[in-house]
């Protein structure tokens, strides 16, 4: 059952709606942080691989 399907069958204050919208919630922040690290992973290594202009 979908978010949406929960809260139009069950209402949007009952304990199963909740816990999909927490579990929704904890799904979409752990994507935004393999995001945000795969960015920064893909910034690391383009550092690593600049020449250094220090000598």
């Amino acid at each position: 059952m979908t978010l949406t399907d929960s809260i139009r069958v069950l209402g949007k204050d009952h304990p199963n709606t909740l816990a999909s919208r927490n579990n929704l919630a904890g799904t979409r922040q752990k994507a935004e942080a393999v995001q945000h690290g795969s960015t920064a992973t893909s910034a690391t290594e383009a550092a690593l691989q600049k020449p250094s202009t220090a000598d």
